[in-house]
């Protein structure tokens, strides 16, 4: 929590960092952020309630921790190609409007993209991963999936606690809204 609610709005992450811990950043006025690819270990919490609008991860990042991004406005981020977990509530209440998960994503954690009004659309480019029944929490959004791909079954496509998510194959029929 070393910034915690601080008025920081900018940092300069040397090369040689590899650990960010729990909450540091918390609250604080960041509004952009670019990390290095020396970072291998983030903590929970570390970018919640921030103004954060865009964000650029470590390339060989593989878990957005919980409560990473919860609640920053923000707009952009590209996701890291190695990634595989979406920890609980790691993109909540952010303003994306689109994302696209890479193929590598395994694992989506309860509330990981709840509250997100401004999500037009998510994008899974590989196997259906993992996803709880409450990632979408109170969501209206088109969730596309790759048509052709025998992981995408009518199981994934059920029991999702949210508002309305209407799955598109790329290029397939439309599934009915869940």
């Amino acid at each position: 929590r070393a910034f915690e609610k601080s008025a920081l709005t900018s940092v300069d992450f040397p090369e040689t960092l590899v650990w960010i811990k729990d909450s540091a950043f918390q609250g604080t006025k960041l509004t952009s952020l670019v990390l290095p690819n020396s970072v291998t270990t983030i903590g929970t919490y570390v970018f919640k309630s921030t103004q954060l609008t865009s964000a650029v991860l470590p390339e060989n990042m593989t878990v957005l921790p919980n409560g990473m991004f919860e609640y920053a406005p923000l707009a952009a981020i590209e996701l890291p190609v190695h990634l595989t977990t979406i920890s609980n509530n790691a993109l909540s209440g952010t303003k994306l409007t689109e994302l696209i998960l890479p193929p590598t994503v395994t694992s989506v954690g309860s509330w990981a993209f709840g509250n997100c009004n401004s999500l037009q659309y998510i994008r899974f480019l590989g196997d259906a991963p993992q996803i709880d029944s409450r990632a979408f929490a109170n969501l209206n959004t088109i969730v596309y999936y790759p048509a052709n791909n025998a992981t995408w079954t009518e199981d994934v496509f059920q029991n999702y606690l949210g508002k309305t998510i209407n799955w598109i194959a790329w290029g397939g029929s439309d599934k009915a809204a869940v």
